[in-house]
């Protein structure tokens, strides 16, 4: 059994994740959130447990590797961490300006094409389907959403969940933009997050005085192009949101991904 230690994210303290599946934590750990941890706290780690210690607050002791890391794991992550340096100043100022740019031109395009009035329901949610695969990681922020239930279904469980996940953000979102009164989007700065992730922030002001939101844009630059893979409201990440919810959802049906196949069914019908 691995006891796994991971400090929350509010830095109120820290959590033992206990886990038989030590492996399936760190393939979605490595694939969406590395990039955002604090290298140096990762590297701080590594080196903890290759010497077979833990800390917890300011109190070292001894912890048998078995127990929290083995050796080469540690080693791999420590390899890892050394060779993945910081991207270059001029690297990471042409990711973060390509980024802002990237996510003030989806604003715009999804004003122009969908905030129209004169747009019936079936045409909106047709663009915003086009518009949404373009610019989104949907396929693979649908993977990870089902964290380790997605390794567990067969073939024809993943296809249909990936067209289910499509098709609830296309009826939960397109038709919103019908209801569209001229709120503006301020993009502000942009943050490097590891070697390809930028963090772009903005503001949102409402047209009606009301408190404006703060929304945080992640996004990841792969094979030439920017996708957003998740989006931040107040703070509160869409994906790890959906994430704690399909699993709630999943293990209150007994472990089913059936059931929540029907879920998805029944919440698109009723947002059609």
């Amino acid at each position: 059994m691995f006891l796994l230690l991971v400090f929350k994210a509010d830095h109120s303290g820290w959590r033992v994740i206990q886990t038989t599946a030590l492996n399936a934590f760190l393939s979605d750990f490595w694939s969406y959130f590395c990039s955002d941890f604090d290298r140096n706290l990762l590297l701080f780690w590594a080196l903890v447990a290759l010497r077979g210690e833990k800390t917890v607050g300011s109190t070292v002791t001894m912890l048998g590797r078995r127990n929290f890391l083995t050796a080469w794991m540690a080693s791999i992550l420590l390899a890892v961490l050394l060779s993945a340096g910081a991207p270059s100043q001029a690297l990471a100022g042409e990711f973060d300006d390509g980024a802002r740019k990237f996510v003030e031109k989806l604003t715009q395009d999804a004003i122009s094409t969908l905030a129209g009035k004169d747009i019936n329901k079936a045409e909106r949610a047709n663009r915003f389907r086009a518009l949404m695969n373009k610019n989104f990681a949907v396929k693979g922020i649908a993977k990870f959403v089902l964290g380790r239930h997605w390794r567990k279904a067969s073939d024809g469980e993943k296809e249909e969940y990936l067209q289910l996940f499509e098709d609830l953000l296309v009826a939960t979102y397109a038709d919103r933009f019908a209801k569209y009164s001229g709120e503006k989007l301020l993009i502000e700065q942009a943050q490097m997050r590891g070697k390809k992730d930028v963090i772009v922030n903005s503001t949102m002001i409402s047209v009606d005085s009301s408190k404006p939101l703060k929304v945080a844009w992640r996004v990841r630059f792969k094979k030439g192009n920017y996708k957003i893979i998740d989006i931040m409201v107040e703070g509160i990440s869409m994906i790890m949101t959906q994430k704690s919810e399909f699993a709630s959802f999943i293990k209150q049906n007994g472990g089913s991904l059936e059931a929540l196949l029907g879920e998805l069914k029944k919440r698109i019908q009723a947002n059609s």
